[in-house]
C-alpha cells in the first residue's frame, strides 16, 4: 500500500492495476483449486461463478493499458506454488470455504422459502 500510495497521475495507475490484477490472479487460482477439489455441484457452481467475475475483472484490468505481463497478466499461472509455503492451501482453509458456502446456500434458500411462503394468495 505505501508503494501504491507513494505515487500520482500514470505511475499510481499502473502500480495500482498491476497489482490488482496480479491479487485477482491469486484468488483466480484459490477458486479454481475449490472448484476442482469437490464433489458437490453446488459448490463447483458458486465456484465457476466467482471465476468468471474474476475473470472478468482481470480482463478489465488488462484492458486499461496499464497492467505490466511481467507482473500482473500471468498471475494466475504462477501464484500458487510450492516454493512459497504461503501459498499453500491447508484442509482446514477448503473446509471453511465449504461451510461459508453451505451457509449462503442454506440462508438465500431460508429467504428465497419465507418470501415465497408470504407471498401466496389465500382463496
Amino acid at each position: 500500500m505505501d508503494d501504491i500510495e507513494s505515487k500520482t497521475g500514470d505511475a499510481f495507475d499502473s502500480t495500482f492495476a498491476d497489482r490488482l490484477r496480479a491479487a485477482h490472479g491469486t484468488v483466480f487460482g484459490l477458486v479454481a483449486e475449490v472448484r476442482a477439489g469437490t464433489r458437490n455441484d453446488v459448490i463447483r457452481g458458486f465456484a465457476q461463478q466467482a471465476n468468471d467475475i474474476v475473470m472478468k475483472h482481470m480482463t478489465l484490468l488488462e484492458g486499461t493499458g496499464h497492467v505490466s505481463a511481467e507482473h500482473g497478466m500471468f498471475a494466475e499461472a504462477s501464484a500458487r506454488t510450492a516454493d512459497y509455503p504461503e501459498n499453500t492451501l491447508a484442509r482446514g482453509d477448503v473446509i471453511l470455504a465449504i461451510v461459508v458456502a453451505l451457509l449462503m446456500a442454506a440462508t438465500t434458500i431460508g429467504i428465497i422459502r419465507s418470501f415465497s411462503a408470504h407471498g401466496t394468495a389465500q382463496r
